[in-house]
């Protein structure tokens, strides 16, 4: 059996937020901000993607 890679005194994961519920629209387009800064965003999704308005353009196009 080999160590593990970190040691045990580090944490599992970050708690940010322990008191209350996070509401992201997205984990990934919140994981590319972090990594590349919020023009990577604006770069890779469209208005409607970032404003959460979606929905109705494909549920429309199931099935195309």
């Amino acid at each position: 059996m080999t160590a593990g890679k970190f040691p045990p005194e580090e944490p599992v994961g970050i708690v940010e937020s322990a008191d209350h519920m996070v509401m992201l629209r997205s984990l990934y387009l919140q994981q590319l901000r972090d990594r590349l800064g919020g023009q990577a965003v604006i770069d890779t999704t469209t208005a409607a993607q970032r404003n959460g308005r979606i929905w109705d353009s494909l549920s429309a196009r199931a099935g195309e």
